[in-house]
Parts: structure tokens; C-alpha cells; sequence
């Protein structure tokens, strides 16, 4: 993200520099925007912050920039949990907050929680309802599951909107949600998960897929749901949201246990 954001500032300061400058003829990124289109002398500036993925530091990053005149938008929050805390802030004050991350279905609506105009928060990845869709046609056509068991963290508003989004979609497409579990219980145990859906699968004669769904690491989530996959020891099959994009999954030292895990 920051590579991005520093090409993309490199690109709109060449505006700054003579075109006939030989230097700039073969310069990447020359003429991304038209000549002249730079109103001042110091260019696009960027300036970084971190929300340690922690809602009350979030808060407190976001009313400190509110508060700076020359800042034009910002690029953030990752979370939907750091972005729910901290949108009435940029609403408040006519901030544009735009998310490569926060794709919870809270934030879908033209208004916010609290009823105010949603206007100034835009996102470039899809919501949940598309993510789970995609997690839903995979599991129900491709690996012919028709039975899941759904792991989430109920206090995340971006997997309990994932999960609410999952659930609906499975049952319209014909499939059964037999279990819910909590990843962020005090006393997870993964193995037990795995061998009383096993004794289910046993009794019924039907397979049950699994349905990771961690946090964006505010919680030990992850650390819970990569448990699982090793529990499971690629017996079931697993269908996992966007967060377990990440190097602890990939941290698994057999790729055996990867082989039925469908992100």
C-alpha cells in the first residue's frame, strides 16, 4: 500500500519539473497528469499514521487529522472495526476516508449507523455479500458441500457481516449451517471442534465443510482459525474469508493441510 501511494505521489510531482527536462523524457509515470496541473510549488505531500489496529488509537489519529487544514483525504482505515470507530469523525468534519480494507456490509448503505449521511467514505474492494457469494458458489458447486460449520468472531462487525451474508447465501443455494463456534473463546480448542464435527459427520453420513472467518488480526482469531486448519489435517474441506491472505497461513509447514482450504 505505501509503494502505491508513493508512486502515486512520484507521479503527480513530475507535474512540478520542466517538461523539456531530459532528465524526465523516459522517467516512469511522466504525463500521468497533464502539464500544469500542479497549483503550487511543493507538490502532492503524504503524510503516515498508524492506528495500531486498536479503535481507541484510531480515534485518536483520526481527530488529530481532521484537525489538519492542508490534509485533502485519507487512505485507511485497514479494519472495519478501526473505520467503524472513527467514520463519524471524518463525516463530521468533510473528510474523504477511502478503505483497501473495511469491507463489512454496515458500511454499505447511503447512511451511518447513527442515521447521518454517509458522504465521504469510499472503499475499492468489494463488500462482504460479494466475497461470501463467491465462498458460497465455490463450496456448494465445486466441492459439493452441502453441510458447513461456521467459525467467526461475533464481536467483529467484519466477519459477523461475512458470516450473516455466508449464512443467507448457503441456505438460499439449498445448504445447512449445523455449527456455529466462536474463535475468539477463552477456551478454544481446536482438536475438540474438529472431533465433534467429525462424530457429526459420522452419524449423519455427510460431509461438513468449514467455514473460517478471523478477524483482520485485532483479536487472536487467526491464531484459532490456523489451528483449525491444522486440527482438520485436510479432512474437510475450507472455505476462509480474505484474512487468512497472510504469512502465519503461510507458515504451514505441511502444504497437505492447504490442499482443501479455498480462500
Amino acid at each position: 500500500m505505501l509503494r502505491g501511494v508513493a508512486q502515486a505521489q512520484t507521479q503527480v510531482n513530475l507535474g512540478l519539473f520542466d517538461t523539456d527536462d531530459q532528465l524526465l523524457e523516459n522517467f516512469p509515470g511522466k504525463g500521468f497528469l497533464k502539464d500544469n496541473s500542479i497549483k503550487n510549488t511543493r507538490g502532492l505531500r503524504v503524510a503516515i499514521a498508524d492506528d495500531s489496529n486498536n479503535e481507541e488509537e484510531a480515534k485518536l489519529r483520526a481527530q488529530t487529522l481532521v484537525k489538519q487544514g492542508d490534509i485533502l483525504g485519507v487512505v485507511g482505515h485497514y479494519t472495519s472495526e478501526m473505520t467503524l470507530a472513527v467514520i463519524n469523525t471524518y463525516q463530521d468534519n468533510q473528510l474523504v476516508l477511502i478503505s483497501a480494507g473495511t469491507t463489512t456490509e454496515e458500511l454499505s448503505g447511503k447512511a451511518l449507523r447513527s442515521g447521518k449521511l454517509k458522504d465521504v467514505f469510499f472503499r475499492t474492494v468489494p463488500n462482504v455479500a460479494v466475497h461470501a457469494q463467491s465462498l458460497v458458489d465455490y463450496l456448494s458447486n465445486q466441492a459439493g458441500q452441502k453441510q458447513v460449520a461456521i467459525l467467526y468472531n461475533h464481536s467483529s462487525p467484519y466477519t459477523y457481516s461475512f458470516k450473516e451474508e455466508f449464512t443467507k447465501a448457503f441456505q438460499d443455494n439449498g445448504g445447512k449451517v449445523v455449527k456455529q463456534y466462536s474463535l475468539t473463546d477463552s477456551e478454544f480448542n481446536a482438536k475438540k471442534i474438529i472431533e465433534e464435527l467429525r462424530q457429526q459427520k459420522l452419524r449423519q453420513q455427510e460431509e461438513i465443510a468449514l467455514v473460517l472467518l478471523p478477524d483482520g488480526q485485532v483479536t487472536n482469531s487467526l491464531d484459532n482459525a490456523i489451528e483449525v486448519i491444522k486440527a482438520n489435517n485436510n479432512s474437510n474441506w475450507i472455505g476462509a474469508s480474505w484474512s487468512l491472505y497472510s504469512p502465519k497461513t503461510l507458515a504451514i509447514a505441511d502444504f497437505k493441510l492447504l490442499e482443501k482450504l479455498v480462500l
